[in-house]
């Protein structure tokens, strides 16, 4: 009998001993979490204010892109980007066209996910190819809206205009995803704990 109340004793002994371990590797984990995100947030509102007299020339769509590939919790891949736009543009300016500019921003997360499911470089390539048509249709669409005449030749006339400015979205949704993705793999090479952190998980 006493040995069974020992042996019953040093399991609660060892199982609390687990929890506070448990407990604490979640902690860091969490502080983890939070300093990355707070990296992604900080050089997403840098590069955008720097960039801003570049129109359509901005991180933020490959920022969307890219958390939507490497974050667990997909609800975090939405929110990131969202903050990086409320926040540069509180500083920078909204506009008329902000609602249409934040739903490609949500396109560009969702892209994400999709290409994320293997990480493979073909669907990488084509999500990214396929958020800057998104952004061109969907931004131009509220631009149209908003200040364009509601007529056919109205409406080919804002598509028309916008085509030079394709290709700053084009070209920066390829560099700036081309970046984050190969720190990403740089960081996984330094330390293979690091994707974890990056692949951030949802506590419920």
């Amino acid at each position: 009998m006493a040995d069974t109340f020992r042996d019953a004793g040093l399991r609660t002994v060892k199982t609390s001993f687990e929890y506070r371990l448990l407990g604490r590797a979640n902690q860091v984990e969490s502080l983890r979490r939070t300093v990355f995100l707070a990296s992604l947030v900080v050089v997403g509102v840098a590069l955008r204010i720097m960039l801003a007299e570049y129109p359509n020339f901005a991180p933020v769509g490959a920022l969307a892109l890219f958390a939507g590939a490497s974050f667990n919790d997909k609800k975090l891949a939405f929110i990131v980007p969202l903050v990086v736009m409320l926040i540069t543009d509180w500083m920078i300016g909204f506009h008329p066209a902000v609602l249409y500019v934040y739903f490609a921003m949500a396109v560009y997360a969702g892209l994400g996910i999709w290409a994320g499911d293997g990480m493979q470089i073909s669907r990488l390539v084509s999500a990214t190819l396929a958020g800057s048509v998104s952004f061109f249709l969907i931004t131009n669409f509220g631009f149209f809206i908003g200040f364009c005449p509601k007529t056919w030749q109205g409406f080919v006339d804002c598509y028309a205009m916008a085509l030079p400015f394709f290709r700053h979205t084009l070209i920066s949704d390829f560099l700036f995803g081309t970046i984050f993705f190969s720190a990403l793999a740089f960081a996984e090479q330094l330390s293979p704990r690091f994707r974890p952190a990056v692949n951030l998980k949802s506590d419920h």
